[in-house]
């Protein structure tokens, strides 16, 4: 348990970090940068997520499965070598495709010219799957320091000629394409050194085929869920503007920091929960470790929305005012990804990756007719009411048949207790009428850390109470 909350902490840390310089940076960034800009980095940065799931085929999604399913050291390093190998000739071939069909990938977003936004984006993501496997090599192995060493030099290389070409440059969106790609160029070799260095590249076909056979479920899962993230983007494009999906995006991205949060905490908690549940088929430490895991990012989530007017107010100029509904809206997005996530690691325990599939895209349809009905009236409203709603189904539909795999329950009764008095804490400071900016945050601050003592925390000072009553009574 202490070597997991260590190794979370660093992971946190290490993730965490370059989105905390990340979020200080975004006030600049869209000072020298127009809403418009905004929008189409955004969108190349969403597409990215597509293009490398096309350059990979999910395959580094089932190395953190398969790889406990071997027993000696040197069939693993065959096992990574494999899966390495299967990547790069399949991105290769992806690659050549989507230049050769340049003309069909650029009607994803009509008004973004593919050169040079797309083909700088396309080149940057197949250097980036180089280093997936070494990453994951890396967790796997619980070497979180060098994990995160890697990560980190990536993200100052990429900071610094961020700045450097839309400050000094007034590069615009470009710029940070450009300053993604180069970044990914320079920390390539590096990657490649260490996958040399730590694999075997001997190609076994059984073991790609295996791989295969747990991965092509999660494939069109993962398209869905692409859709459930880009969809949104390109229907606010079609009937409005690269300004609306700016405004949009920058919301999306501030509510996304929490999940950002839960993604370093889950490089850790993953291999901790199957190694919990191999061993155990109820197991009371996995279902007190979820409970707290809800709790506190219910916490999170809350001072997000909370804070959301003055963040947006303090930090970026009038251009970006509307994102604050964009952010409230989505929060009860965050909330329900976070649940979503916690569901997905008892059907990856039990290996049913189809219902998953078949899960996500009965909420990518929803999406995509919600986004139908809703963005030409309501914009990019209309696009944040989209994602809750279609997450909502998914969530529904997914807790209703996780009963059938290895199923921990949730907690529902502190769940319903945190979210109960957050939505009094909000509904009660909304009566008062505070006009300094300055002032509202601090008491929203105040309240912050009241609340979390009494309704997160509430446990375990309770625990600490009950223990000092029997140290009195002895």
């Amino acid at each position: 348990m202490k070597s997991l909350i260590s190794s979370s902490i660093i992971y946190t840390l290490g993730r965490v970090l370059p989105q905390v310089v990340s979020f200080i940076l975004l006030p600049v960034y869209t000072f020298y940068i127009s809403t418009e800009d905004y929008g189409i980095i955004n969108s190349m940065q969403v597409l990215s997520a597509i293009i490398v799931l096309f350059f990979t085929c999910a395959l580094d999604r089932g190395v953190l499965r398969m790889y406990y399913d071997f027993d000696s050291s040197l069939i693993k390093k065959t096992y990574l070598g494999t899966i390495s190998i299967s990547i790069f000739i399949i991105s290769t071939v992806f690659l050549i495709i989507f230049f050769l069909f340049s003309d069909k990938l650029n009607l994803i977003y009509s008004s973004i010219d593919f050169y040079p936004f797309y083909s700088y984006t396309l080149i940057s993501c197949y250097l980036e799957v180089f280093s997936l496997i070494p990453l994951i090599y890396l967790q796997i192995h619980n070497r979180p320091l060098i994990y995160i060493s890697l990560n980190l030099f990536k993200f100052i290389i990429g900071v610094s000629l961020t700045l450097y070409f839309i400050i000094f440059l007034n590069a615009g969106a470009i710029g940070m394409i450009k300053a993604l790609f180069f970044s990914n160029l320079i920390v390539t070799p590096v990657y490649l050194y260490f996958a040399f260095k730590s694999f075997s590249f001997k190609l076994d076909f059984k073991m790609l085929l295996d791989t295969f056979k747990f991965t092509l479920p999660i494939l069109p899962t993962l398209l869905a869920a692409w859709v459930l993230n880009i969809s949104d983007r390109i229907f606010v494009e079609k009937y409005f503007n690269m300004t609306d999906v700016g405004i949009y995006s920058l919301g999306s991205k501030i509510s996304g920091s929490v999940l950002i949060l839960f993604g370093a905490f889950s490089i850790a908690y993953s291999p901790y929960f199957f190694e919990k549940a191999k061993k155990q088929l109820n197991n009371k430490d996995l279902f007190i470790f979820n409970k707290q895991i809800c709790i506190f990012f219910l916490f999170l989530t809350f001072s997000l929305f909370f804070l959301s007017e003055e963040i947006i107010k303090i930090f970026f100029n009038a251009d970006y005012y509307e994102s604050v509904n964009v952010i409230q809206i989505l929060s009860l997005h965050t909330i329900l990804a976070v649940f979503l996530g916690v569901l997905n690691l008892m059907y990856y325990q039990s290996k049913a990756t189809l219902p998953l599939l078949y899960i996500f895209i009965v909420g990518a349809v929803v999406n995509i007719v919600l986004n139908f009905v809703l963005i030409p009236e309501l914009s990019f409203i209309g696009a944040s009411f989209s994602t809750v709603l279609s997450f909502l189904v998914m969530f529904l539909i997914q807790l209703k048949f996780a009963k059938n795999y290895y199923y921990i329950p949730f907690d529902w009764k502190n769940i319903f207790r945190v979210t109960v008095g957050f939505s009094v804490i909000y509904y009660l400071f909304e009566l008062l009428i505070i006009d300094n900016i300055y002032i509202s945050i601090i008491i929203k601050c105040i309240i912050l850390i009241f609340a979390f003592f009494v309704l997160v925390g509430r446990d375990n000072i309770l625990r600490k109470l009950n223990l000092f009553k029997k140290k009195s009574n002895d």
